[in-house]
């Protein structure tokens, strides 16, 4: 049994493999370690309650999260955020002047629901060039993108694109696309 296991992973290895033969490739590695250690995946916590609203409110101007109707309407354009990682990873890739109204902030909270943290988005990052990750809309696609990433289908999407030519794996679509075959 071990031996077969070796073998492949050195097939996928040397082997000029298409995507889906990499994403099958490691399902079928996971499965095997999971059976072998009987682990049962990884869950998320729920939301972090409050994090969301302190971050937005913090961005906004000192007046624009003072009355019960603003923080009713922060707290609403916050439902669905698993905390405030999102938020805050999300606009620490744009200017301070592209995240600092209500309507701006609402865009991309709307957007990180159901992202549970900024890993997928650290990915993308790590692989498109910083000048496709400028404008608060490109952001927002990109986090669009990691909803309801787990850690699994993240740690198969980094697999693959290890596994690829480089340029197979530079663009956001292009990683989309694997996001995808391993099963966003």
């Amino acid at each position: 049994m071990k031996w077969l296991f070796i073998a492949l992973i050195s097939t996928s290895l040397f082997a000029n493999e298409s995507r889906q033969n990499l994403v099958d490739d490691f399902y079928s590695q996971k499965t095997l370690a999971s059976i072998i250690k009987n682990d049962c995946g990884q869950c998320y916590p729920g939301p972090e309650r409050g994090s969301c609203l302190k971050e937005f409110c913090s961005r906004l101007s000192t007046f624009g999260c003072d009355e019960t109707i603003e923080i009713q309407n922060v707290t609403r354009a916050c439902s669905g955020n698993y905390g405030s990682e999102c938020l805050a990873r999300g606009c620490r890739n744009l200017s301070s002047f592209q995240c600092d109204e209500f309507i701006e902030l609402a865009e991309i909270t709307n957007a990180c629901r159901n992202v549970y943290d900024s890993k997928c988005f650290d990915f993308f990052a790590s692989k498109i060039p910083e000048f496709q990750l400028d404008e608060r809309i490109e952001v927002v696609q990109v986090i669009t993108q990691c909803k309801n990433v787990s850690p699994d289908v993240l740690e198969c999407t980094k697999y693959t694109c290890s596994r690829l030519s480089p340029f197979a794996c530079d663009e956001a679509h292009e990683i989309s696309n694997i996001l995808k075959s391993c099963g966003r």
